[in-house]
């Protein structure tokens, strides 16, 4: 386990996301500050930290402050980090994409993404999507279809009749200009206003392509039953999920559940179908357990995590953290409260067998 930042001024930092960039280098930054009790503004800039050494060490790499670009930081957050995987529109494999969501009322977009060319030394404004409406949109997530374009999933407020559902964008120029929207999980109550009971509430998609090429959607729904229980649905091509009001599959083994804010990786151990990992910020597991499966999600077990997380609403610890699979190798990035203020950790785990074995970054 590897200490990356600890701040006891911005004590708060939450919603930590890492990438492996083309380099073989890691990529990793976070939220400095928690809007929830901080009325949703005083956002700070985006610290972004890189390890060279497989996360052993880890160095500040840049700084990108929505505001230089004429984006209100002050209402700023939940990043999205994406390397692309292939040439998409003019931008090459390897290019970065890093997004946030906007909650500024005065703000066209909900979400903005810049780029970078240079493995995150420097950045650029890329493009723009989901139009503000009178709500907001959440947590932006990234994949590739399997016709080959970029996709953003994301929560989203501002559909009429829906407390919120998740949705999609297609991108055919890599970002820079969207389009083709759809709901794709979400249940419609007409007539329905914010402040009125609500039947479903899914948020915080995570999506990733199996191994077979189909693609698996992990998310949360805080209205229904279990509340906040963690589910997953497929897609043949990325783009089309099936039934929008089908909640999934829940997440669950021996009466222990995967709840809220999923972190998900598939590691290909030479089996058919590779090995899943799964957990979320408010499991009732052992908070230094995880979810895993060999079925992809059909079933699941339990397995020790990289990080011991133990959720603490009223600071924001272990809210919202990422895996990352590294051959063999499953990397978790996190959020834990010191008792004076939330640290960003990673920790890694070894696939042995059907075990992963927690141990150093090394």
């Amino acid at each position: 386990m590897d200490t990356i930042y600890g701040d006891a001024i911005y004590n708060r930092c939450f919603y930590t996301r890492i990438v492996e960039m083309e380099n073989g280098d890691f990529l990793a930054t976070w939220m400095r500050n928690f809007p929830v009790i901080n009325d949703w503004q005083g956002m700070k800039s985006f610290l972004l930290f890189k390890s060279s050494n497989q996360g052993r060490t880890w160095n500040l790499l840049s700084e990108l402050d929505p505001d230089d670009y004429g984006v209100p930081t002050d209402k700023q957050g939940m990043p999205g980090l994406f390397v692309l995987p292939q040439a998409l529109g003019d931008y090459p494999a390897g290019t970065i994409l890093f997004a946030t969501n906007d909650w500024d009322a005065a703000s066209e977009y909900t979400i903005h993404i810049w780029r970078s060319n240079d493995n995150g030394v420097s950045w650029e404004l890329h493009g723009n999507l989901a139009l503000r409406g009178t709500r907001s949109v959440w947590e932006p997530e990234f994949a590739i279809s399997s016709d080959g374009r970029l996709v953003c999933y994301y929560s989203d407020e501002r559909q009429p009749g829906y407390d919120q559902c998740l949705a999609l964008e297609i991108s055919d120029d890599g970002g820079v200009t969207w389009g083709d929207y759809q709901i794709i999980v979400g249940k419609e109550t007409p007539g329905w206003e914010v402040g009125m009971p609500s039947e479903w509430r899914p948020g915080m998609p995570r999506v990733l392509k199996l191994l077979d090429g189909t693609y698996l959607m992990a998310f949360e729904n805080i209205v229904w039953e279990p509340a906040g229980g963690i589910t997953i649905k497929y897609s043949a091509n990325g783009i089309d999920w099936g039934n929008s009001v089908n909640p999934g599959i829940l997440v669950t083994t021996e009466g222990m559940t995967a709840f809220q804010c999923p972190a998900i990786a598939l590691i290909d151990d030479g089996s058919a179908n590779g090995k899943l990992f799964l957990r979320g910020m408010n499991d009732n597991c052992s908070p230094s357990q995880c979810f895993t499966s060999s079925d992809n999600g059909q079933t699941w077990q339990l397995t020790d995590a990289p990080l011991t997380a133990v959720r603490n609403e009223e600071v924001g610890s272990n809210w919202s953290s990422s895996f990352m699979p590294i051959g063999k190798k499953l990397v978790e990035i996190n959020n834990p409260f010191n008792g004076t203020y939330n640290e960003i950790r990673v920790g890694t785990g070894i696939l042995y067998g059907s075990q992963l074995i927690v141990t150093t970054v090394d």
